[in-house]
């Protein structure tokens, strides 16, 4: 694990060498949109899940460990950081996989999130359901998800 967090401190520390970086390990799910790979936590691009302290982000939740089961993780980060709710805490964003998912595609695809549109690079937002769990609840997109 050291190597691993050590790798990812050098990546992020290069942006030539970011945008080429793969993380890979067991996780642990922070939310619907963000897993935790050898205590780094990663925020999947392109998506916005709900919240975890709310029914529809346990579901993501509980949908994003059903598809990673108890694999490891793979994610390609871009060089991008989000800052999460921690203080001062910076996530690298990424693309991850496991088990032959694109989990990012996925969380969207199944409508436990939405596609958030300022950052979607990949076209999610064309795969989203109409009657996914994320609209039927009335989530809204943040406003760092949303176009200028």
């Amino acid at each position: 694990m050291p190597r691993i967090v050590a790798a990812l401190l050098l990546a992020l520390a290069s942006p030539v060498l970011a945008a080429e970086a793969t993380l890979t390990g067991l996780t642990a799910i922070v939310d619907g949109d963000t897993v935790q790979i050898g205590g780094v936590k990663v925020r999947f691009k392109g998506v916005s899940a709900p919240e975890r302290n709310t029914p529809e982000g346990k579901a993501a939740s509980a949908y994003l460990r059903s598809l990673i089961g108890e694999s490891p993780v793979g994610c390609d980060l871009t060089g991008e950081t989000t800052r999460g709710w921690g203080k001062g805490e910076v996530r690298p964003v990424g693309f991850c996989h496991a088990n032959g998912h694109d989990l990012n595609r996925a969380m969207v695809e199944s409508g436990y999130a939405l596609a958030c549109l300022r950052w979607d690079v990949r076209g999610y937002a064309k795969l989203e359901p109409a009657t996914g769990t994320a609209k039927k609840a009335g989530y809204r997109l943040p406003n760092y998800c949303k176009t200028q």
